[in-house]
């Protein structure tokens, strides 16, 4: 009896599994990337010298009629030009409402660029300045898609403007 009742408890496993990530949607029509903003936000002096982080700001839209839970959002910093990823960063457990949207999300790059000239608007002519471009990817029920990319502004973020570049 034990041996039959094994099988039976790993079909009803995988279909609870299965039942709880939802129905298969594509995400790549599912979801858009939605009020998107960005610049370079003023982090203050670090080691005597201004730090400037590549940040951006979105909500993601669900498109569809369908729940859509246990999704992952990755955003990934590039330089323009360069091929290797500059940062990234994971926001995990993400749920949206049929046709609803997220918080506003504020992601900053880990690093960026140092000026010692405390002129931030010079940043942007400087000989070794390089654009910044976001890709936005998904992820739910093992599917990965790219659902956007945005292009980095060419402006100063304080403080007072952070929570909405």
């Amino acid at each position: 009896m034990v041996v039959r009742a094994f099988p039976s408890l790993a079909l009803v496993a995988c279909l609870v599994s299965a039942a709880a990530c939802g129905p298969s949607v594509d995400l790549t029509t599912a979801l858009e990337v939605v009020e998107t903003s960005g610049g370079f936000y003023d982090n203050g002096q670090k080691d005597g010298k201004r730090h400037l982080l590549p940040t951006v700001s979105f909500r993601v839209q669900n498109k569809t009629d369908l729940e859509l839970d246990s999704l992952q959002i990755t955003v990934q910093f590039r330089r323009v030009g360069m091929e290797e990823d500059f940062d990234s960063k994971l926001l995990p457990h993400l749920s949206l409402a049929p046709g609803g949207q997220s918080d506003l999300n504020v992601i900053r790059a880990e690093r960026g660029y140092t000026l010692e000239d405390p002129d931030l608007e010079e940043l942007f002519g400087h000989s070794q300045f390089r654009d910044f471009t976001v890709r936005f990817f998904a992820r739910r029920s093992g599917q990965i898609v790219q659902i956007g990319e945005y292009t980095i502004e060419r402006r100063i973020l304080t403080q007072t403007t952070a929570g909405r570049p």
